[in-house]
Parts: structure tokens; C-alpha cells; sequence
């Protein structure tokens, strides 16, 4: 996902092309609504999700979501609190097997090395299920 929102542009994403989907909320019951995904990544049938926020913590119903879709060991999510435009990291969270890890301090450089060793750790997994299914 590239896009250049400078004022001088007329192609950026963000405000021409994402759609409004609280036109569906009415859709679902109680106060349930769509949420989004800022980041997703798929690495042999692994998945991280990537949750930005500017401030504030996850709201409940998005972390009862969050705790649900990690019951499922595939799927891992990374909650980042920081500054989007500048891209300065505060903290980051992680949803891994249906449960919280907590918050823990960190900077931009650290974020990548936590992010690459999921990826290293995505790209094992599955090598060692591939191995383990050719040995039968």
C-alpha cells in the first residue's frame, strides 16, 4: 500500500478511494461495527495484522475480537501506538494464542526487529510443517 496524499495530489487513497462502511453498521446487531485493518501480512499461512493507533488503548469490543481471532495460532496482531505521519513509536501490544501480551516501550527500530522476527519465525513454521508432511 503506496499512496501519495501531498495537497498537490488528486489520486490519494485515503480520501478518494476508502470507502465509508458505517453505512453497513446498521447491518449488524447491538453496537457492533466494521473495524479495519491498517497492515496485513501473509507469510505461508500466517497472518500479522497491524492495528495503529495515535492514542488511547484498544476498545473493548476490538479487543474481544482481537483475543478470538488469535485462539486461532495462525494469526498474530501487533497493536502500535505511535505517531502515523512521523512514524515515532511509543509502544507496541501483541495478540498471540487468544490472549494479551501487555504494552511494552519501544521505538521505531525495535518494532521492525519484533516485526522481522515474526516473519522469520512465519517462514520456519511452515518449512518445518512442510518437512514433517513429506516425511509421512
Amino acid at each position: 500500500m503506496r499512496w501519495d496524499c501531498s495537497p498537490d495530489k488528486d489520486g490519494c487513497y485515503r480520501r478518494l478511494g476508502q470507502p465509508d462502511l458505517t453505512v453497513l453498521d446498521e447491518c449488524f446487531p447491538g453496537r457492533i461495527a466494521m473495524t479495519d485493518v491498517d497492515g496485513l501480512v501473509e507469510i505461508n499461512g500466517r497472518f500479522l495484522f497491524i492495528e495503529w493507533k495515535r492514542r488511547g488503548d484498544v476498545p473493548a469490543g476490538q479487543r474481544i475480537m482481537f483475543e478470538r481471532l488469535t485462539r486461532h495460532p495462525e494469526f498474530t496482531i501487533l497493536v502500535i501506538l505511535g505517531d502515523p505521519r512521523t512514524m515515532a513509536v511509543e509502544r507496541y501490544d501483541v495478540f498471540r494464542d487468544g490472549r494479551r501480551k501487555g504494552w511494552r516501550e519501544c521505538g521505531l527500530s525495535e518494532l521492525k526487529r519484533h516485526v522481522r522476527t515474526w516473519a522469520e519465525r512465519a517462514s520456519r513454521a511452515s518449512q518445518a510443517s512442510r518437512a514433517s508432511r513429506d516425511s509421512r
